[in-house]
């Protein structure tokens, strides 16, 4: 899954970031030195973002990198809000796009998002989120929706080691990211 997207992805030339390079020269898909490396701070910057009203769904503004600067926290100042976030890089992980919001009742930092993974792979996400990612089974729900064949992965924040609150937008879609990654990488093994 990861291989092939990966091996699309070199076929358009993209320029890619130190995570993508590593993965893409084990997978001897390219030669060391081979590929120029982009700045991680950039990788979403040419996102499709959304900042909408969670009841309406009504969009209260478009992308830009002015929402990608603003810190997390700005969710828990406007609760009624959340993000939506398309890019090719979530595209390249299998996943369609990614919301962030904070939660009503518990007011802690979400990540909702489709996982385009067949449903034979569900006591292996399971397995890897509980052991090599040490999420407790309250951080985080996984279901899988035949209707559109993928997992509907909602996931809390504060489970992911390097989150903090002071973390801008764009700093905290790439933790997202590269947990993402991760987990793509360890369920193809």
């Amino acid at each position: 899954m990861l291989k092939v997207n990966m091996e699309k992805y070199l076929k358009n030339n993209e320029v890619l970031y130190a995570d993508e390079i590593e993965y893409a020269q084990k997978q001897g898909l390219i030669e060391e030195g081979a590929a120029s490396e982009k700045n991680s701070a950039e990788r979403f910057n040419d996102a499709y973002i959304e900042l909408s009203d969670k009841e309406t769904e009504q969009v209260a503004a478009n992308g830009g990198t002015d929402i990608l600067q603003q810190p997390i926290s700005y969710l828990k100042k406007n609760m009624n809000q959340f993000i939506y976030v398309e890019s090719k890089w979530f595209e390249l992980v299998d996943v369609d796009a990614v919301v962030l919001e904070v939660d009503d009742v518990f007011r802690n930092y979400q990540a909702l998002l489709g996982l385009k993974l067949q449903k034979k792979y569900g006591d292996r996400l399971n397995g890897l989120l509980q052991e090599k990612f040490c999420f407790a089974k309250t951080d985080y729900s996984l279901m899988f929706d035949g209707g559109e064949g993928i997992w509907n992965f909602n996931f809390s924040l504060e489970a992911l080691k390097e989150f903090n609150e002071e973390k801008t937008i764009s700093e905290t879609l790439g933790l997202v990211y590269n947990f993402l990654f991760t987990l793509a990488q360890e369920v193809e093994v």
